[in-house]
């Protein structure tokens, strides 16, 4: 009797799937959606900290030229 495990590929040669450091694929749904919504959070934190770094330069600007004024 012919063995059929020539013809089909050996689990352990197969390529396997990226595994992330919580030992879950990355491939898992439930991953890459939680991937999705923390870029979306940094994003919106990165654009909330520079609106906010822009407006503290400002004050600092009218500052130092209140500062110059009253010298």
């Amino acid at each position: 009797m012919p063995s059929s495990s020539s013809s089909s590929p050996n689990p352990s040669t197969m390529l396997k799937p990226e595994v992330g450091p919580d030992s879950l694929p990355r491939e898992a749904p439930v991953i890459a959606y939680t991937e999705k919504i923390i870029e979306e959070e940094q994003l919106q934190l990165r654009k909330y900290i520079e609106e906010n770094y822009s407006k503290i330069r400002d004050v600092e600007i009218k500052l130092a030229n209140l500062t110059l004024k009253q010298a």
